[in-house]
């Protein structure tokens, strides 16, 4: 799966035939992306891609950095959160 910003998740699975999976992705930037996703079978047979084109609003939040900046560095959103004990 690849999300239109630069990153993958690599191949995921192995899921059962019609088994339904769920795969978050967090966007920094608006913009529009196309989300580009294939499937392999066990033999290593794969699908052609599919595409899903979509838009990220911009923030409307005036501190969208701090979350954004948290959401990168996790062990300084512990750090943080230990401090504000």
């Amino acid at each position: 799966m690849e999300w239109g910003d630069g990153t993958d998740s690599g191949w995921l699975g192995p899921y059962n035939s019609g088994e339904m999976i769920k795969k978050d992705h967090k966007w920094y930037d608006w913009g529009r992306y196309t989300i580009r996703c294939k499937a392999k079978d066990p033999y290593g047979a794969e699908s052609e891609w599919g595409e899903l084109k979509v838009t990220m609003p911009k923030s409307h939040n005036p501190i969208w950095w701090l979350y954004s900046l948290l959401d990168r560095f996790p062990l300084l959103q512990r750090l943080l959160g230990w401090l504000m004990w």
